[in-house]
């Protein structure tokens, strides 16, 4: 008896220096899908200027806004009582274009480098130089994704920093990354 699982199948074949490309299983039927030439994308600021070329005027990040918060006399959460006893209404997800995300990570990137606000570090290792982090901390949100594009566009390195770590390991990361 085969356990053998197939993940993917092959969509392209290999060609030049480039792999053939890959899809899901779930995807095989799609031959509607936009195909995109991804030979020659090196890095994921490039992936994402190519799907916003691509892509411009598709729907990429959606946000809701929160409408009101509803009391409730028993509200769980994930099989436990919640103390907060609010329940949050959401309203419909607005939606911004990949080029509108574009534009506003190429205004906010050119901010970034302007004001300095990405902390230059070195480390012993002979092999990194002229490394610029920045910390955000901050929840899932729209503004996230759009401050890590903007510093991709200009090859800053983004340290995720949550609620959820504790001042202790955010102390830690940011010792370790000396920002």
């Amino acid at each position: 008896m085969s356990t053998d699982i197939q993940y993917s199948f092959k969509k392209t074949e290999p060609e030049g220096d480039c792999s053939g490309i890959y899809w899901p299983v779930s995807l095989e039927d799609k031959e509607e899908l936009k195909d995109a030439d991804l030979c020659g994308l090196e890095t994921l600021c490039d992936l994402f200027l190519n799907s916003a070329e691509v892509y411009s005027k598709d729907n990429f990040l959606g946000s809701r806004e929160i409408i009101e918060f509803e009391d409730q006399n028993s509200l769980q959460i994930h099989g436990q009582e919640n103390d907060s006893k609010l329940k949050t209404i959401y309203g419909d997800y607005h939606w911004k274009t990949f080029n509108e995300v574009l534009v506003t990570a190429k205004r906010l990137s050119l901010a970034i480098h302007k004001e300095g606000l990405a902390t230059p570090v070195s480390f012993d290792d002979e092999e990194v130089k002229d490394l610029r982090m920045i910390g955000i901390h901050s929840k899932n949100r729209e503004e996230w994704v759009i401050t890590d594009i903007a510093c991709m566009y200009d090859s800053v390195v983004t340290v995720p920093l949550y609620d959820t770590l504790g001042p202790h390991i955010i102390d830690f990361i940011s010792g370790q990354t000396k920002f």
